[in-house]
């Protein structure tokens, strides 16, 4: 009997589990397909990556580290955001 048992318990945690993982793809799927900001505002959050991309580059260039390090951690923080947000 607890042979039985063992292996009906197996199958449901199988079942359960792959239940689960089917759920966790078309939850990703379905948040992948829709943009939680309007295409314009993606479009102005993306610019403004490349924007501050281009003041850390030249902030570098310049040898001013502090201002170099300013934008590029705002350009990464409009990066996630955009990742999140807009793709």
């Amino acid at each position: 009997m607890s042979v039985l048992l063992y292996i009906a318990m197996k199958k449901i945690i199988y079942v359960f589990s792959f239940l689960l993982i089917v759920e966790i793809c078309f939850i990703t799927v379905q948040a992948k397909e829709t943009s939680l900001y309007p295409e314009d505002s993606c479009k102005e959050i993306f610019d403004a990556v490349g924007t501050f991309l281009y003041l850390a580059d030249k902030a570098w260039k310049e040898k001013n580290t502090e201002d170099g390090v300013k934008y590029s951690e705002v350009a990464e923080n409009y990066a996630t955001v955009y990742d999140v947000f807009c793709k």
